[in-house]
């Protein structure tokens, strides 16, 4: 299943790194030791960004149609940290809670691909369990959001994920907030 959407995601991934061209040939800042330009109190620059990042998540988790049933869309919330290694990719860590139905939790390392100032693009290989079966399962999650900036420190970001489990699918909608530090 992963198979039919490689293609679109290689287009994506390379669509990305043209989009980040720009970005990158900016002008470094020479007293920074890493040669990127490094946030200052105040003093956002082009290009700035929060080398932390922490964010709550609120949505419904729905499992795609399997043998023609169709789940009932079930209340997600979630957290999220992470740490941007360059201007463009960062690394963390992901716990998504379904606390509504089945019960069922997640979670994962979060690898998230930055296109430009607001669009992100998340990888997760996750562990996912049922409370009630205790079942498991690996899930890879993919997907998409888009930064609305509050100020220097605050997003606000609809999300959309799409979880590729062994059994059934999921879909995953909602809104999230988060803090840059």
């Amino acid at each position: 299943m992963l198979g039919r959407w490689l293609g679109p995601l290689a287009v994506l991934v390379t669509v990305c790194l043209v989009n980040q061209a720009p970005v990158t040939a900016q002008e470094h800042d020479p007293q920074s030791p890493s040669g990127e330009h490094e946030e200052t109190a105040g003093e956002p620059g082009e290009g700035h960004h929060h080398k932390n990042h922490v964010a709550v998540f609120v949505g419904s988790t729905e499992a795609e149609e399997h043998h023609g049933e169709k789940g009932d869309p079930d209340f997600t919330i979630g957290f999220d940290y992470e740490r941007r290694l360059n201007s463009w990719f960062g690394a963390g860590a992901l716990v998504d809670l379904v606390v509504e139905g089945k019960r069922e939790y997640l979670v994962g390392p979060l690898f998230i691909l930055h296109a430009g100032k607001s669009a992100k693009f998340f990888a997760a290989p996750c562990y996912q369990k049922v409370h009630e079966t205790g079942h498991h399962d690996f899930v890879f999650r993919t997907g998409f959001s888009w930064d609305f900036h509050l100020g220097e420190k605050y997003t606000i970001f609809p999300a959309v994920y799409y979880d590729f489990a062994e059994e059934q699918d999921f879909l995953v909608l909602g809104l999230g907030f988060g803090r840059g530090f």
